[in-house]
């Protein structure tokens, strides 16, 4: 930066590359086309408290987060956790980060719960294979009921 320059400064780059550009967009987008889905995910997790009185912000965040936990495998899923929740510190209020860590946990391990009984399950059969395993991987699965299996194994009304 150059104080006599004024105005006239050149603007850093919005991107550092292309790779950068790409995920920049992939992330917006989802946020946006799937932002109705992860709003019900939230609220079914934020319990004792009515969304009129969350922060808008702290919102916008968990749904950016949900869409880089689903949308990017390879990104660990506690990096995810921890940008999103200096992010909130630092654009939202003082008790932001906590609350959303505790939010953005609490649908991480419903996830994972989701992903151990249907994977662990002999009637389901597994179309979608990116899973959470070890929190380095994720993606929604889709699992088709076979059929041929036996009835022993019903959907757990727990992880509902």
């Amino acid at each position: 930066f150059e104080e006599k320059k004024g105005s006239k400064q050149a603007l850093l780059p919005m991107f550092k590359d292309l790779e950068d550009k790409a995920f920049a967009i992939k992330l917006f987008r989802q946020s946006l086309l799937k932002g109705k889905e992860y709003r019900e995910r939230i609220d079914k997790h934020m319990k004792n408290w009515e969304t009129e009185r969350i922060a808008n912000m702290d919102l916008i965040i968990m749904q950016v987060a949900l869409a880089e936990i689903l949308s990017f495998p390879t990104i660990p899923i506690n990096v995810t956790l921890n940008e999103y929740i200096d992010a909130a510190k630092y654009y939202s209020t003082p008790k932001s980060g906590t609350f959303i860590n505790g939010i953005l946990d609490s649908i991480v391990n419903e996830l994972k719960k989701l992903t151990q009984y249907f994977t662990s399950n002999s009637s389901w059969r597994k179309s979608v294979v990116r899973y959470f395993d070890d929190g380095s991987y994720r993606s929604y699965l889709l699992f088709l009921h076979d059929p041929s299996a036996t009835k022993e194994t019903k959907r757990n009304p727990e992880i509902t």
